[in-house]
């Protein structure tokens, strides 16, 4: 409707000439002494078109989803020193992190299936992305990750394994659940760390450790 009365107000001239049930519309609606017509039908023929563009919808929908899968956390090391450039691919130097990412990134796209999580840490940790189906989306926010994620610089490895575990809902046991923890190091073991691995295991919560960096070493920038 909006858009009907936009283009009479365009070619309301032309219309006027023309013969029809068209024509007589135009005509009775553009009449010189009708101007107050013509700004309330163009007011709404912009409201309209403008509405339309925004492709309103109500409502909700409820779709079920079921996975075969498992409930993975990456627990990423984003500490400065994990920019060292001490790693490569087949084409170039690359740091720690960003192989660390690509690294992530080709595990969850080979395996569709499962639900992914991801928490960053240095001297604190927070939670990136909680447990989620859309790999898009998770694999946008791993793209986006750097070491300016975290601002206190350090390697709390019970803290990030603390909120790892945090991540899986007590709903969800009879899933298997795991935790990727991917780290450079640097510090000594806490001393609170053999009691978080207890208590993963007591959740049913599997931990793999990634150390990643070369032998050699590398200044960090």
């Amino acid at each position: 409707l909006g858009v009907f009365f936009l283009f009479s107000l365009i070619f309301h001239r032309r219309f006027r000439a023309e013969s029809g049930l068209l024509g007589k519309m135009s005509t009775h609606i553009f009449q010189k002494k009708k101007w107050l017509w013509r700004l309330f039908f163009l007011f709404f023929a912009f409201f309209f078109l403008c509405f339309s563009l925004l492709r309103p919808q109500w409502g909700e929908k409820e779709n079920r989803v079921e996975y075969a899968g498992i409930d993975l956390v990456f627990t990423l090391d984003v500490s400065r020193s994990m920019n060292a450039l001490d790693l490569s691919t087949s084409r170039e130097r690359i740091d720690r992190l960003a192989f660390a990412k690509e690294m992530i990134k080709n595990f969850v796209q080979k395996n569709p299936d499962n639900r992914y999580g991801l928490v960053l840490f240095a001297g604190e940790a927070f939670v990136s992305v909680p447990l989620t189906l859309d790999h898009n989306a998770f694999l946008t926010f791993l793209d986006g990750t750097s070491s300016r994620d975290v601002g206190e610089q350090g390697t709390d490895i019970s803290e990030s394994l603390a909120a790892s575990v945090d991540r899986f809902s007590q709903k969800d046991e009879d899933r298997g659940r795991a935790i990727v923890l991917i780290s450079d190091g640097g510090e000594d073991a806490p001393e609170d760390l053999p009691a978080f691995a207890h208590l993963a295991e007591k959740e049913g919560v599997t931990i793999f450790s990634i150390g990643i960096g070369s032998t050699e070493g590398a200044h960090i920038p």
